[in-house]
């Protein structure tokens, strides 16, 4: 009979975990990622976690309960995309796949010390292809056009193509350390290095009436930076059952430098300096700094078979600075609960 009762408890918990999880995602951040991990993948929320040493990036403070000892973990997820947007009654597609999304955690636990390393994607991290443009291009393309019209005389100009194929990468080293200030608290601080890398791609066909040559503009550039920021936690258990977990990460200034790799303007000889000039400038700099953010979590176990866990992010978008859209964007957040 109490074997009966075990499996039946056991039962319970498989049902709670395939149809009572439940996430509430809002708009996140603009650039950040918070899938860090094999794990992460299995609730969406692991800012109160310290059973695993991906807890270097969600509580880090909390790595001191785990038991002494060196951790090592690697993973890489799989990301198959469909991303649409439709812009007046137009659709933009792209499904191109990340292979290669990577995360790898270091740690070394002794007594009430906790040493940790990582490696991971903390933005971008994915790329697409717009093989019939984007709303990007259509931004693009209204200031093309208006090079291309006042340089040819006022005449009329019309795009009959445009692609576009980009990927953003932001690469963070972080290094940092955990102390067990008593058995309720404990406290973390780390050093994050940051270089992101942002690769363009595109070529737009335009014509000056039905019969004139087209007009091409093709164009491959990539910008980079490098930023360093802090990632300070604290953890908190007040009971057995019950954790906590807090982290702030800092603003990381970005400033990023853009190298025109291929820029190729077919009007005439005139028109094609004043062309590229509306376009990418080798050495042009602007500022998209990752902005700070504050992560928080709760987990309680339920029983020894089933745990709860609930997450809340909150990300300070209009804290950091930027020289294109993102500075009109608003602070954002999202929660879960599993």
């Amino acid at each position: 009979m109490r074997n009966l009762f075990t499996l039946m408890k056991v039962f319970i918990c498989i049902l709670a975990l395939i149809f009572v999880r439940v996430d509430i995602l809002f708009a996140g951040g603009v650039d950040e990622n918070m899938n860090q991990s094999a794990e992460y993948t299995r609730t969406l929320n692991r800012n109160a976690s310290t059973d695993s040493a991906d807890a270097s990036f969600y509580n880090p403070a909390g790595l001191v309960k785990l038991g002494d000892g060196t951790y090592i973990s690697v993973s890489n997820q799989f990301i198959f995309k469909n991303y649409r947007h439709e812009v007046s009654g137009t659709e933009y597609k792209t499904d191109y796949p990340t292979l290669f999304f990577h995360d790898i955690y270091a740690v070394y636990k002794k007594d009430r010390w906790s040493a940790f390393a990582s490696l991971t994607v903390p933005g971008g991290g994915g790329k697409v292809d717009y093989k019939d443009g984007s709303s990007t291009t259509l931004g693009l393309r209204t200031q093309i056009a208006s090079s291309l019209s006042s340089a040819l005389g006022g005449s009329t100009i019309t795009n009959s193509s445009m692609s576009i194929m980009a990927d953003s990468y932001y690469l963070g080293g972080t290094m940092g350390g955990a102390y067990a200030v008593s058995d309720l608290v404990s406290l973390s601080i780390g050093l994050r290095y940051i270089s992101v890398t942002n690769f363009t791609d595109g070529a737009e066909t335009w014509k000056q009436g039905p019969a004139a040559v087209p007009i091409t503009v093709d164009l491959e550039y990539d910008e980079k930076a490098q930023g360093l920021g802090g990632i300070l936690g604290i953890n908190i258990s007040p009971k057995k059952e019950l954790n906590i977990g807090l982290r702030y990460e800092t603003r990381t200034d970005l400033n990023l430098e853009t190298s025109v790799r291929r820029q190729s303007v077919t009007v005439n000889g005139t028109t094609n300096a004043i062309l590229s000039a509306a376009l990418a400038t080798n050495g042009k700099k602007r500022r998209n700094d990752l902005p700070a953010m504050l992560g928080s979590g709760a987990s309680y176990m339920v029983s020894p078979e089933l745990r709860a866990e609930v997450d809340f992010n909150y990300y300070f978008t209009q804290q950091a600075n930027a020289d294109d859209a993102k500075r009109n964007y608003k602070d954002s957040w999202e929660s879960g609960f599993a």
